[in-house]
């Protein structure tokens, strides 16, 4: 098919966990009214990894569905939509816990991914979404792991007892991490794996394809097109106005099988009680979809909620809010200290007036020093280390201030948050990072071995925290070879890459060290496999020069 775009699928997975029955009381109690909410996610534009076409356009359809009268009508204070640069991880965390923290007993919650899913490695349980400002290698560093991902679900089905339903269209388009189109299946496997008491519905069987085009309603993937069409009621065959797991399978399997059969098979599947309701069909939006007048899937768009500012008459107080909004806009974060949004939002926290605000100023602080130090630790892996040097000598204190940033984020999130312990981790390796760079800087013996002492010290807290950590491990094996330790940089080389195969820094970097003990042909081979990973990669290129 002209233009179209192969997507190697990860599976559509839609979950649903089931809450304990109730036992029947011989007066029924008023039901209180139940409330759906959803963190909507999609991105196609990632910023460091390779792109897909209509990922974030399936989202917003998807919300936009949700907004309607067939989807429920949720209000726009119901729905996180996280689309392209939005769509941080930390933004997404944040939107997660934003679920956890509203829903009631026996309110409903909606996931939706749309976007990549990967593994950097075949250890178990190291599948990962991952989000805009993931790196291409060391998704630990910034990507939702399954395991994470499990451990919210449960908390919303389990702790808190509401309905949770999952719909993750985690597919790859191009080299991602994993060298293997397995990668992304594998995520799959994990997802299906560790989500218990779920229904769920696959784009596509394993081994096969998703495809999207623009014939698809403008721009989206053929199953998420047709999805939307049975949810909105073309798959109730029984028009009892719903519809079940069965009646959507069905109607996938014949639509898309009938709109890809000319290019490759592609044949959704669902798994679960066929019973299970996933929609109610509204009947105005039905009969305008039979009749193929159906509106834009995009729903009107709703008025935006206004700007809100605490009720208080204290002008002092609404004045440093309205600071605290302007700094954070600025990315006055810290520094300048005096007039940072940090410094504003420690003075005004506990004032009464504050309290419903609370909350919204620690996330939107707290989000915005980890997109800031997300970003410089992306540059810094996806960058040639020479010139990463040079840029950090003539901005220095700049990149001093990033661990900062990440502390205060910890400090902001509490020890409790899911995000805690990597938020930690950066700290600690951005920490270490900085210490290094500057000892190489030095002119003085004792300085410098007294920094790589202490920049060690500060990797180790890292896999304190993440036993799997290759950047961590990376380091290390740069602090042991400037200690001229090659026979240990070796080591911790080899480790970085058993974690993080794909990342062409440790292997230039290995091959730099049996260089050092004149096992060229060894290192040669090391500068070959980081240049087949990156051919622009400039270090292997310096390395193997002089061999």
């Amino acid at each position: 098919m002209k233009q179209s775009v192969i997507k190697n699928c990860i599976w559509f997975h839609l979950f649903f966990m089931a809450l304990p029955g109730l036992g029947i009381a011989q007066i029924q109690p008023i039901k209180p009214k139940t409330v759906t909410r959803a963190v909507v996610v999609g991105i196609s534009n990632y910023s460091n990894i390779s792109k897909l076409r209509f990922a974030h356009r399936d989202a917003e359809s998807f919300a936009s569905y949700l907004r309607s009268p067939a989807g429920g009508s949720l209000t726009e204070n119901e729905i996180r939509l996280l689309t392209e640069e939005k769509a941080t991880y930390a933004q997404i965390v944040n939107a997660l816990y934003w679920l956890i923290g509203e829903s009631q007993p026996n309110d409903k919650a909606i996931i939706y991914f749309s976007g990549h899913g990967d593994v950097e490695t075949n250890i178990p349980n190291m599948g990962f979404l991952l989000t805009y400002d993931t790196p291409k290698t060391n998704y630990m560093l910034g990507a939702i792991s399954i395991m994470n991902l499990q451990t919210i679900i449960t908390t919303l089905a389990v702790s808190k007892q509401v309905q949770v339903l999952m719909i993750a269209d985690a597919c790859r388009s191009g080299n991602l991490a994993s060298s293997e189109s397995a990668g992304s299946q594998t995520t799959a496997l994990l997802l299906a794996k560790q989500f218990a008491n779920e229904v769920k519905i696959m784009s596509c069987g394993p081994d096969e394809l998703s495809l999207e085009n623009e014939i698809w309603g403008g721009g989206h993937s053929v199953f998420s097109f047709y999805l939307l069409k049975g949810l909105k009621g073309l798959a109730d065959t029984d028009n009892d106005r719903e519809v079940t797991l069965k009646e959507i399978e069905r109607f996938l399997q014949d639509s898309v099988e009938m709109a890809t059969r000319s290019i490759r098979r592609q044949t959704p599947q669902a798994e679960g009680d066929s019973r299970f309701t996933v929609a109610k069909v509204d009947p105005a939006t039905l009969a305008a979809l039979t009749k193929n007048s159906m509106p834009p899937v995009e729903a009107p768009a709703m008025a935006k909620t206004p700007a809100l500012s605490p009720q208080t008459s204290d002008s002092l107080v609404l004045k440093l809010y309205r600071d605290f909004e302007k700094a954070l806009a600025k990315g006055h974060l810290l520094q300048p200290e005096e007039g940072s949004a940090y410094t504003i939002y420690m003075q005004i926290k506990d004032h009464p007036s504050i309290r419903s605000f609370k909350n919204l100023m620690r996330n939107d602080l707290a989000i915005s020093l980890q997109d800031d130090a997300q970003k410089a630790i992306n540059d810094y892996l996806s960058s040639d280390p020479r010139e990463m040097r040079k840029r950090w000598a003539l901005d220095d204190s700049r990149y001093q201030t990033y661990p900062l940033y990440l502390e205060k984020a910890a400090e902001l999130l509490g020890e409790n948050h899911l995000s805690y312990s990597q938020v930690k981790a950066k700290e600690y390796y951005f920490s270490g990072l900085v210490l290094r760079l500057k000892g190489e800087r030095s002119k003085n013996q004792l300085e410098k071995d007294s920094l790589y002492r202490l920049s060690k010290s500060f990797q180790e807290k890292v896999l304190k925290l993440d036993t799997t950590a290759a950047y961590a491990y990376n380091e290390l094996g740069l602090l042991a070879r400037r200690a001229s330790d090659n026979l240990s940089s070796i080591k911790y080389f080899n480790k970085a890459i058993s974690f993080s195969p794909n990342w062409a820094l440790p292997w230039a970097n290995l091959g730099g060290s049996l260089e050092e003990l004149n096992r060229r042909e060894e290192a040669e081979q090391c500068g070959i496999k980081a240049i087949s990973i990156d051919s622009t990669f400039a270090l292997a290129h310096y390395n193997l020069g002089n061999l």
